[in-house]
């Protein structure tokens, strides 16, 4: 599966470098001035969680795909 997010604020090449540290793939991102669009393996999201954290970057994940995510919501029930 997979995750799309935003990444808000914060120093975003710090971020980007980070990411490429812990091998955490981001592919299809935009970058729109301090935001970063892209998405990400549904595995990676606390890794990239960790990282936007440590560049104090706000992260949103706007959309989730795939079924490790249907797994882990209808697990939640």
């Amino acid at each position: 599966g997979k995750a799309e997010f935003i990444a808000k604020d914060g120093f975003t090449e710090e971020f980007i470098e980070a990411c490429s540290l812990n091998k955490i793939r981001i592919f299809n991102f935009i970058r729109k001035g301090r935001d970063l669009t892209g998405s990400v393996r549904f595995a990676d999201i606390d890794a990239l969680e960790a990282s936007a954290e440590k560049c104090g970057m706000r992260l949103e994940i706007i959309k989730r795909y795939g079924l490790p995510h249907i797994f882990y919501r209808t697990h939640l029930q």
